[in-house]
């Protein structure tokens, strides 16, 4: 019997720490019929959460490569030792039609280590006249480390920039 429950017990412990739940919110702009095309992604977070946005924004731009879509991106997180002027040259140099701003907005933790959810917001410019074509919000719970999470996340913003026909 005690066999039983434990098992019953890490069972549900399994179930509930492996689970992951992704939101994604959006509004475009109804005067933007825009798609995106030669995209700068410049994404900020805090330290703690760049491995998560590291491994976001590499997958974001396999999947922008995947919808012939042309993109760069840049972290700059809590530590970054380079000056807004520096990402702002990258940004210029690389001469993108569109801007994407992805910016940490919230985060919390089930461990000091271990992240339990996130939370961005996204703003996509058009570069030349800086006019916002669309925004969104991003909230992941769960197992937020997790190569599974990041692929969810990354599904979810693009299955939205889809149905909002950015892609």
């Amino acid at each position: 019997m005690k066999q039983r429950f434990l098992f019953v017990y890490l069972l549900v412990i399994a179930i509930t720490y492996s689970c992951t739940s992704i939101k994604v919110i959006s509004n475009k702009a109804d005067n933007s019929n825009q798609k995106l095309s030669n995209v700068f992604v410049l994404i900020q977070s805090e330290a703690k959460a760049t491995k998560f946005t590291n491994k976001l924004s590499n997958k974001l731009m396999t999947a922008f490569k995947n919808s012939k879509i042309d993109g760069r991106y840049a972290s700059k997180n809590s530590l970054s030792l380079e000056t807004d002027q520096e990402f702002l040259n990258k940004i210029k140099s690389y001469n993108p039609n569109q801007l994407m701003i992805i910016k940490q907005t919230g985060i919390s933790y089930r461990t000091p280590t271990i992240i339990e959810s996130i939370r961005f917001k996204i703003s996509i410019l058009e570069y030349t006249s800086n006019t916002v074509i669309w925004k969104g919000e991003l909230e992941v719970y769960g197992q937020v480390g997790l190569e599974s999470s990041i692929n969810k996340s990354l599904n979810k913003l693009i299955q939205q920039l889809k149905k909002d026909s950015l892609i």
